[in-house]
């Protein structure tokens, strides 16, 4: 569970003794954001055209991935590199973090996307 967050943790751990965990309260808010190193923990772009995006879950069992394609942008000046994401609940916590395949540069102008099923990830 390494990729797993703080809140992803306490809510996996909480399950796995027995205990009751609440339901998610539909909608549940989650949201995707991209970070400049790889843990996803650092250096989340601010402003300029950025904000985090609505992220949905996918998958069977323990593997999961995002279930729709995720667009970031425009971007109204350079905001650098990313080369982390970070899915966070609707208060802000880290559930799930991980690097990109590919590392991606936000450029003035740009609209950044990333597919459907590529941000990819399972607990084991």
């Amino acid at each position: 569970m390494s990729n797993l967050g703080n809140a992803g943790q306490t809510r996996a751990a909480a399950l796995l003794r027995g205990e009751s965990v609440s339901a998610f309260t539909a909608p549940f808010s989650i949201g995707l954001g991209l970070a400049a190193d790889d843990s996803g923990l650092t250096g989340e772009p601010v402003g300029n055209g950025y904000a985090r995006q609505p992220f949905v879950f996918a998958g069977n069992g323990a593997a999961m991935s995002n279930a729709n394609a995720i667009s970031f942008g425009p971007f109204t000046a350079d905001l650098g590199v990313v080369r982390g994401f970070v899915i966070f609940d609707a208060g802000g916590g880290v559930m799930w973090r991980g690097e990109l395949s590919n590392q991606l540069s936000l450029a003035s102008g740009q609209t950044r996307s990333i597919a459907a099923g590529a941000i990819t990830g399972s607990i084991d």
